[in-house]
């Protein structure tokens, strides 16, 4: 690789990852918390990631999804013609780890279809 093409890597990288910077908030910890969570039901439901009855293929993929749903939520709230969207995302996205801190298994899907 020439060193101007590295340079122009490196440079987008750079660019790319400075648009997607943002101050965390309530919302960065709902993936990790939500992946627990799911993994303990999926223990007590008796499946496994892979099994036909889940739709995740591994841990990797449960958290690609997870990671763009928040995303997606976060695009939405700041694109939102309410000035209070992110802030309701974020309070919603505390609430959500709290349901799933609780652990209860019936209430996963409900919590994180939010």
């Amino acid at each position: 690789m020439t060193r101007r093409l590295l340079s122009v890597i490196v440079a987008a990288q750079l660019l790319l990852l400075g648009g997607c910077a943002a101050a965390p908030d309530e919302c960065d910890s709902l993936c990790p918390e939500a992946a627990e969570a799911y993994e303990a039901c999926m223990e007590h439901w008796g499946i496994a990631y892979g099994d036909p009855n889940t739709a995740y293929e591994s841990r990797d993929d449960y958290d690609n999804w997870c990671l763009t749903w928040t995303d997606e939520r976060r695009q939405l709230a700041r694109t939102s013609e309410s000035e209070a969207a992110t802030d309701g995302l974020r309070g919603r996205g505390s609430e959500q780890r709290d349901t799933l801190a609780a652990g209860d298994c019936n209430e996963y899907y409900a919590t994180m279809a939010e």
